[in-house]
């Protein structure tokens, strides 16, 4: 096709290309055998048995779509390779996602797009090979021009805890490329939208920096710095920032800070200007206070150890005054910071490049003296103070326990300066540790709630403090017993939680360090020689590490192996603690969720009574009496709606600490998960909340035996919470006693009538999970099994895996509650059994089924079940209408439960799919194939029976066993498959002999036969 000069070479390029066009059109040569090809390769991958037939028919596919991009649109590959994403062989389905990306790059169009939206669901999967090419798929996609976009990196970023550095550095790749490599919006606004994610670490942004400091030289890289730190602090100054935004942009200025001091040079004044600003109501204020702390922590040391001794000198007197204002403040984070940044900055330099550590040392002399004298004073009960010596006991706790942290981490030189040794702070640490457990035995709740944080700040510095020192009191005074304590009161369980969390990650923080900086110490062996980019990016990390860890980055490590044992001590303490956390998880699931309408509702509702309190002037003794009487009435039920509020806040932040709490505890490899799992599978069947099904996927990630091991557990967990939720008052009952109060209002009193109408609370939502145990099977509830569903999603590979998941399940429908204690069951315990039945059949409702030997299974499992159990009762049904007597069998109350639900359930899937089929095991079939993949029925109803089985569970017991037998009859036909076995031979042969013989009267005859049966 190279032009041969002239014209001659244009002629013969245009006959090539009509040529060609010719052979590609709809009658062509190369179109027909294209069009055969692609049919053969999608039979291929669609229907065979073999899993590298069908990864070789997926490659051939791609390589005919990738040459001609046209036949993807509209045919059916793109079913089939959806289909192939879900393949039983990991082999299989990785092959799919690398199909899926390299056709996003060949071929981007809409029918890609939706293909690589499926392939990002293989994030989880089981296997890691699929893993990681999913990883690649997304990460050689992904852009940051959405707020969904640093939502998916931050959920990278959190998966790489668990799969490696290989993962980590994958993705760090990937977002250096996006941030910073990109076209479209500015640098700025891409680390925006990435910092707005909460799942992303604070280390990422350090990591980040310090790898794009590596590949550009210094002046480009301050150039840089300098153009993202201007921008930031602009919008850090202005009046109308959020916290949430502050909190944001001081992430970034802090790695900015860490990496190049010298671009905050020009800011250090405005930096200043924020600290010496009187404090507003204004809360963006407080935030920028905030944020100056910390970054004049880590950039003012850079400038004060090379500027002019006179201007360094009057900066630091200025700064001096301002900090030691800011340690008499009332907001405790600032306080804190405050306290950092003094230390910090006392430490930095000679004696006249910083600041006066003698003068903050006389401030926690004299706090700790209050402390001694008030708490000493006072006893155990803290009650006795007043609220203002309340809240100034709060601050110097939280100060003493703030200096205590930050002066075992100063640099020991300046420190001995002034005659503080080791020993003395050590001696400092035990005596506040004293001061928390008699706060921890007090009754003021105020004063322990605020005394957690500060347990964290001294159990990060002083891990040795977890454990008890033994000595005369052998149970002695420990941190961990203070924690212990704590967990077992509801009111601090979210406070102590949150405090639990921020220990953990400081001490794992730690460890890394400690750990890095064993592995890179002195060695006799020879290391070879490193470039310039891999010095400067494992430095960066280093530094990253420390300052997460709460260390000064220019101090040294001193021993790591010796706290590296410590630490690991600690944590080993910490994890003791998870069957009071998984205790405390199952009390939060227990409270009802609110509905929507309940704090609109308390809202209308005071709004109702201060009208009432205007309209009684105008009205006579006796309306005024009973207007009063439904005044208290109204303020009382008030009061309950706030605190029921309370408590429904109380138990969501409870269940979202817990859950971080026990993935921090999974991450460091001390979560035992044999009896956690079974906790969280059951508390997965009450709460919405998505984090508690993201650590169940990664629990059992790696272990399905352990997932099989603990849904029979699960289960049974699941229906006892969910029968203790049912007996909690919900607001469905308190809106319904408001709107009779608001009744009774309009009959007592027509002249207010108006005002009561408005009061009436809306009528309780369907939506709320908490109504009714019996509403488990309708659509709505569907949301409960999803934590189940994205479990055996993520852990069951395998057929075998798969069928030992139905088979436990079965084996629980079989299982009775007489059968497990020996006696007969109670009508308590038998509401529990029917509540873990619906969870069942919910499950097998919502199972998305990867093949049909899978349904054959349960069909099959339940034609044995429903022909032993109904058998008898059809037996004895005819006896009766023969005339002879027959003996009625009992029948208890779990079996018919098992056998409607069943029923109506194996007769939907019956109705889809070929009945015969799933009833022949797969080594009698002809062929032995059987369908490959995923097999999508629609749900269907089954709270009906259920509903039925429990209005008989409220009859007394004579009268159960004939109500009971009554349903079957009514329910299960005699000829149905699931008794007979035989799914439409009777009616088949029916169809066959009506046209011989229209007007026999015997095939007339037997279908009023059984309409009447």
């Amino acid at each position: 096709q190279r032009p041969i000069g002239g014209g001659g070479g244009a002629a013969l390029q245009s006959k090539t290309s009509h040529w060609r066009h010719w052979l590609w059109s709809g009658d062509g040569f190369l179109s027909k055998a294209l069009k055969l090809s692609l049919e053969t390769c999608s039979k291929l991958a669609a229907g065979s048995p073999l899993a590298h037939v069908r990864r070789q028919g997926l490659l051939g596919f791609a390589q005919v779509c990738g040459a001609e991009p046209a036949m993807l649109v509209g045919g059916e590959f793109p079913k089939v390779l959806a289909m192939r994403l879900n393949d039983d062989s990991a082999f299989v389905r990785a092959s799919a996602v690398q199909v899926v990306s390299k056709l996003a790059e060949t071929s981007p169009n809409p029918t890609v797009s939706e293909l690589v939206r499926a392939a990002r669901t293989r994030l989880s999967d089981t296997a890691p090979s699929v893993r990681y090419a999913s990883l690649r798929l997304v990460c050689a996609t992904a852009k940051l021009e959405r707020e969904e976009d640093g939502k998916l990196f931050g959920e990278l970023l959190s998966r790489s805890a668990s799969e490696g550095e290989n993962y980590r550095n994958h993705v760090l790749k990937a977002l250096d490329n996006a941030i910073f490599s990109s076209g479209g919006s500015s640098v700025v606004e891409r680390l925006a939208i990435l910092a707005s994610s909460a799942d992303v670490p604070k280390s990422v942004f350090s990591e980040l920096f310090g790898a794009r400091r590596a590949m550009l030289t210094d002046a480009r890289f301050d150039m840089l710095a300098k153009v993202i730190i201007d921008d930031h602090i602009d919008r850090l100054t202005q009046t109308d920032t959020k916290p949430e935004s502050a909190t944001m942009i001081g992430r970034v200025l802090q790695s900015l800070a860490e990496l190049s001091p010298d671009a905050f040079e020009g800011h250090l004044t405005t930096l200043l200007d924020w600290l010496t600003a009187k404090p507003d109501i204004n809360i963006g204020k407080d935030h920028r206070r905030l944020e100056a702390c910390k970054l004049l922590k880590i950039a003012l040391p850079n400038w004060v150890s090379r500027g002019e001794r006179g201007e360094v000198e009057h900066f630091l007197q200025q700064l001096q005054a301002s900090l030691l204002e800011l340690l008499e403040v009332t907001d405790l984070p600032l306080l804190r910071e405050a306290a950092r940044a003094y230390v910090a900055l006392a430490c930095c330099g000679g004696k006249k490049r910083s600041l006066d550590l003698a003068e903050f040392l006389d401030q926690v002399e004299y706090a700790m003296t209050f402390l001694r004298g008030n708490i000493s004073s006072s006893g155990h009960d803290l009650r006795q103070l007043s609220i203002g010596n309340q809240r100034r006991l709060g601050q110097s706790l939280w100060f003493v326990t703030t200096a205590a942290a930050e002066l075992w981490e100063a640099d020991r030189k300046v420190l001995s300066d002034l005659n503080i040794t080791v020993e003395s702070l050590r001696q400092f640490a035990a005596e506040i540790l004293k001061i928390l457990n008699r706060i921890g035995l007090g009754t003021s709740l105020s004063m322990r709630y605020c005394a957690l944080p500060c347990a964290g700040f001294l159990a990060s510095a002083f891990p040795a403090l977890l454990q008890s020192s033994g000595g005369e009191d052998p149970a002695g005074e420990s941190l961990l017993k203070f924690f212990s304590e704590s967990l077992r009161v509801p009111e601090l369980v979210p406070r102590c939680l949150e405090a639990l969390v921020d220990l953990m990650s400081a001490l794992q923080a730690k460890l890394d360090l400690a750990s890095t900086a064993g592995q890179t110490g002195p060695s006799s062996q020879k290391v070879p020689a490193t470039t310039k980019a891999m010095t400067a990016a494992a430095a960066t990390t280093a530094v990253a590490r420390r300052s997460a860890a709460g260390v000064d980055p220019s101090r040294p490590m001193q021993n790591p192996n010796q706290n590296q044992s410590t630490l690991t001590v600690a944590l080993s303490t910490l994890s003791t603690l998870q069957g009071l956390v998984l205790q405390s998880l199952r009390a939060a699931a227990v409270v009802p969720a609110a509905s929507e309408g309940s704090a609109a509702a308390a809202a209308t509702a005071a709004k109702a009574a201060a009208d009432g309190v205007a309209a009684a002037a105008s009205q006579s003794i006796q309306q005024q009496q009973q207007h009063t009487l439904q005044l208290q009435q109204q303020k009382q039920q008030q009061q309950q709606d706030q605190h029921r509020l309370q408590q429904q806040q109380q138990s969501a932040s409870t269940i979202w600490w817990s859950v971080r709490l026990l993935e921090a505890i999974h991450r460091v490899g001390l979560l035992h998960l044999a009896t956690a799992l079974p906790e969280l599978l059951g508390c997965s069947f009450l709460v919405r909340e998505a984090n508690l099904r993201s650590l169940i996927a990664k629990l059992v990630s790696n272990s399905p035996e352990m997932f099989l091991h603990a849904v029979p557990k699960g289960i049974r967990a699941g229906a006892t919470l969910l029968v203790a939720q049912a007996s909690t008052p919900t607001d469905a009952n308190n809106s319904s006693s408001t709107k009779s109060n608001n009744n009774n209002n309009n009959s007592n009193n027509n002249s207010s009538s108006s005002n009561s109408k408005s009061t009436s609370a809306p009528p309780p939502s369907h939506n709320n999970p908490s109504s009714n145990n019996s509403g488990l099977l309708e659509p709505s509830q569907r949301w409960r099994f999803l934590g189940f569903l994205e479990a055996s999603g993520v852990s069951l590979e395998t057929a075998q895996q798969r069928e030992g998941l139905l088979d436990a399940l079965t084996n629980e429908l079989k299982t009775r509650p007489s059968d497990q204690g020996g006696q007969v069951a109670s009508g308590e315990v038998m509401s529990r059994d029917l509540t873990k039945l619906e969870l069942i059949f919910g499950l097998l409702n919502a199972l998305s089924w990867k093949s049909e030997q899978e349904l054959g299974f349960v069909c099959r499992w339940a034609h044995s079940y429903v022909s032993l159990k109904v058998s008898p009762f059809l037996h004895n049904d005819q006896d009766e209408e023969s005339g002879e007597q027959g003996t009625a069998p009992d029948l208890h109350i779990h079996d018919a439960a098992v056998v409607l639900a069943v029923y109506h359930l194996c007769n939907h899937w019956a109705s889809k799919v070929d009945v015969n089929r799933l009833l022949t095991a797969p080594a009698e079939r002809a062929g032995g194939g059987h369908y490959q993949g995923t097999i999508h029925l629609p749900s269907t109803e089954l709270s009906e029976g259920f509903e039925a089985i429990r209005r008989i569970l409220g009859l007394e017991a004579s009268g159960r066993s004939s109500a009971l037998r009554s349903l079957l009859l009514k329910t299960v036909e005699a000829d149905s498959w699931l008794v007979t076995g035989k799914a439409g031979r009777k009616s088949a042969t029916r169809k066959r002999a009506l046209p011989k013989s229209a007007a026999q009267p015997e095939t007339k005859a037997k279908p009023k036969k059984r309409a009447k049966q």
